[in-house]
């Protein structure tokens, strides 16, 4: 097998029926994006179905770019876990780098969230469950994925049951086979991933990234596929960047308001900015997220202090109070059994009588002047 980039040189078009490396046919492009494509194929000798990822010709003259789509495979391949997507092969068929894969048939979490909408608990128990798995043969292997988001999280399809898979290791941290120190390490000041699920010593190019970069992605991911939006955004990707590093982490509650209250402490230390505070392992998270799902109580995070209530009487028997440090004040909602539209007439109704009032008053003062 050749190392990335050896062999590359000028790539040919690909297209249905072009055989790759002399055993994979090309049947159908089942994704395309600027950074190459996906292509579903036959293995000629098995007769077996197989996806092949393709860089796109753009990046081929960039080194830096051909050996990350070699440390891609590398990575993968190092992870022996049902809950990676296999790699089959590795190598350049006529200039062009390709990857070998295992066939899957499913969507990922994104397509999956678009569809569907957000998640209950119970079903985002399950996904990061096994995803946390994964996770864990990488904190084993020294593998730090550095780019966990929706899309590379799929949800194949196998034998009636649904099993997660993460893909894309195209921008992992490794650690040398003979143990000491990183492989490809990035540069300082380097920025790797997708923003919006970067966890801040990613954002600021840290070369101490480590495992629980990776989980706080996870967290990331699981806010937004249970509340169904996103708790950093902004104008652009410099403000999404400030954000993660400056802002306070809104607590889902607030968001979603038939969440439990349970559940913004588990973030308050999933997604807790210092990698110190957060859960320091994929396993010790997905349990903590389990017992929320399964409505049994979880614990305030170390060092919260003794909680405070700031629900009033109507918080619900057994339920995990907030420390009040942590929550935001939010605007009541509209009590029950006053509809939304009657309110918004009513308030519509006291300015219309109040510019009236002030209107009227303003003749009368004016009147008054006249008259003196």
């Amino acid at each position: 097998m050749r190392a990335a980039g050896e062999g590359v040189g000028h790539p040919v078009d690909l297209v249905e029926g072009r055989v790759i490396a002399g055993k994979y046919r090309l049947e159908r492009c089942i994704g395309q994006g600027a950074m190459g494509s996906v292509w579903g194929a036959r293995h000629l000798g098995l007769d077996a179905p197989v996806a092949l990822k393709f860089m796109s010709p753009d990046l081929i003259a960039s080194a830096q770019a051909v050996s990350r789509f070699g440390r891609e495979a590398v990575a993968a391949a190092r992870l022996r876990s049902p809950h990676v997507v296999q790699i089959l092969d590795h190598g350049v068929d006529q200039g062009e780098p390709f990857i070998a894969m295992e066939w899957l048939e499913g969507e990922d979490l994104g397509a999956r969230l678009r569809r569907t909408g957000r998640l209950s608990l119970r079903e985002a128990a399950v996904i990061v469950t096994q995803a946390a798995k994964a996770l864990r043969v990488a904190q084993d292997e020294g593998v730090v994925h550095r780019d966990l988001k929706p899309s590379n999280i799929f949800l194949a399809r196998v034998h009636g049951e649904e099993i997660v898979k993460l893909l894309d290791f195209g921008v992992a941290k490794l650690r040398p086979a003979g143990g000491v120190g990183a492989a490809n390490a990035t540069a300082t000041g380097a920025l790797l991933g997708t923003p919006n699920y970067m966890s801040p010593e990613q954002v600021r190019g840290s070369k101490q990234i480590d495992h629980r970069s990776d989980l706080w992605s996870l967290g990331i991911i699981l806010y937004y596929a249970i509340t169904g939006r996103m708790p950093f955004t902004g104008a652009s990707v410099g403000d999404v960047l400030v954000r993660i590093c400056t802002q306070p982490l809104e607590p889902p509650t607030c968001v979603a308001f038939d969440l439990p209250p349970a559940v913004d402490w588990f973030f308050q230390r999933a997604c807790a900015r210092e990698p110190e505070q957060r859960y320091q392992t994929a396993t010790e998270l997905a349990a903590a997220f389990v017992t929320l799902a399964e409505g049994r109580q979880a614990g305030a995070p170390e060092g919260a202090g003794p909680p405070v209530s700031i629900r009033g009487p109507e918080r619900p028997p057994g339920a995990v109070p907030i420390p009040v440090y942590y929550v935001p004040m939010r605007v009541a909602a509209p009590q029950r059994g006053v509809p939304m539209a009657a309110m918004l007439l009513a308030l519509l109704v006291v300015l219309i009588l109040a510019l009236v009032a002030s209107k009227s008053f303003e003749q009368h003062v004016q009147q008054i002047l006249n008259d003196i």
